[in-house]
């Protein structure tokens, strides 16, 4: 038979002894033309799994930049020798929005196919071939396919996951200390994460493993959470900075506000307390050391939550070519709730220190950028693909 290796999204075929048994998959690149408001993407549907059977929410989402829009790309695997049919679809806010009068259809064939069909609702022209074929095809373009090979092929990037806590469950045992992984955890993407993303890039989680582990302990407990779990601890203090950064800061201040809980007395004014946002920056700062110590320029530095909000001024102070991303966990309030918290510029020139901020919902990201507007002066602009900057 014939053995199948996957390369990246491509498929090598190694000849071997029983040539009836053969499951081969062709790689399909669709690249479309479309306009789209801020908010919709465009995604290829058809009448196949891959393309979600007709259903739009399952349908192969594609994708654009800021330099390429408004040419959205995409690719899936497909068995070989099938004819497809399908259409394309934009999906945002409203009813998602069908070609009208375009019916596209080809078969699978080779090992990959570039599929350019022109622009959105346009019904292809028969007299123009829009399907390249196998990229060792003399008929396919040999600087195309140099150039899809490279972009398919398995990424190597390290993403570095910092999270106040990490995702394990500490045991002090008679040999020393267990680590469970924790799926239930707040950050219980992780099982999503290592499906999603283990064989493209190399996962490393880094955090405070939620105990305090004495000085002389350390290095074995950084070595068997390395090599149990690719998590890399940050050693915190046993003092009142723990107490002071968590309950104190984070949750007395941070929790209420993110959450439009607010004292209408005035009261919270009075009340803050500095040592607890100085708790804050000292624990943002020891993240920053651990980060940098484990970091190198293939990789990207992915924070979440609130706890480490200042955290990507330090980074960027230390390394400032580093890419850096942070996802809120939580809601973020409007100006005027954002206002009361007496630190609030330093957060957001911290939030802004990073190459990109994620939020769960537009509102959220809409209030962040009016915060930025109203007390940092700065503007912004909207970008194709739901990016705003």
């Amino acid at each position: 038979m014939k053995k199948v290796n996957s390369l990246g999204s491509f498929a090598t075929v190694e000849q071997t002894q029983n040539p009836e048994k053969l499951n081969v998959f062709t790689d399909v690149v669709f690249q479309i033309r479309a306009e789209t408001e801020l908010s919709e993407t465009v995604a290829v549907c058809g009448d196949c799994f891959q393309l979600g059977f007709w259903q739009a929410n399952d349908a192969l989402k594609l994708i654009t930049t800021h330099d390429t829009y408004p040419i959205w790309t995409g690719c899936t695997k497909l068995p070989q020798s099938v004819p497809v049919n399908y259409k394309y679809v934009k999906i945002g806010a409203k009813e998602p929005q069908w070609e009208i009068k375009v019916s596209r259809s080809f078969t699978t064939t080779g090992t990959a196919l570039y599929i350019d069909d022109g622009v959105f609702g346009v019904p292809p022209d028969p007299n123009t071939s829009r399907i390249r074929v196998d990229f060792k095809s003399p008929s396919f373009d040999t600087k195309f396919a140099a150039n899809l090979k490279t972009n398919s092929a398995p990424k190597t990037t390290t993403v570095i996951l910092v999270l106040y806590r990490l995702p394990v469950t500490p045991h002090k045992t008679e040999q020393g200390w267990k680590f469970d992984w924790n799926d239930d955890a707040l950050y219980f993407t992780s099982l999503g994460l290592k499906r999603g993303m283990a064989e493209k890039t190399r996962l490393l989680w880094l955090g405070w493993p939620s105990v305090y582990i004495p000085p002389e302990e350390q290095e074995q407990v950084a070595k068997t959470l390395l090599e149990e779990h690719n998590c890399i601890p940050v050693f915190l203090p046993e003092t009142g900075m723990v107490y002071e950064h968590y309950h104190g800061f984070c949750k007395e201040e941070l929790w209420m506000a993110f959450h439009n809980v607010i004292d209408l007395s005035g009261s919270r004014t009075k009340e803050y307390n500095r040592t607890h946002w100085q708790a804050y920056l000292a624990l943002n700062s020891m993240f920053a050391q651990t980060v940098i110590e484990n970091y190198d320029d293939s990789a990207v530095v992915w924070i979440h939550d609130y706890h480490l909000l200042v955290l990507p001024t330090y980074l960027r102070r230390k390394h400032p070519p580093a890419k850096i991303g942070i996802f809120l966990h939580t809601p973020f309030p409007s100006s005027e709730v954002f206002r009361t918290i007496p630190v609030r510029e330093d957060l957001l020139r911290g939030m802004l220190s990073a190459s990109l901020v994620g939020f769960h919902l537009f509102d959220y990201a809409r209030h962040f950028l009016s915060c930025c507007t109203r007390m940092l002066g700065l503007q912004f602009e909207s970008r194709r693909g739901g990016f705003l900057g």
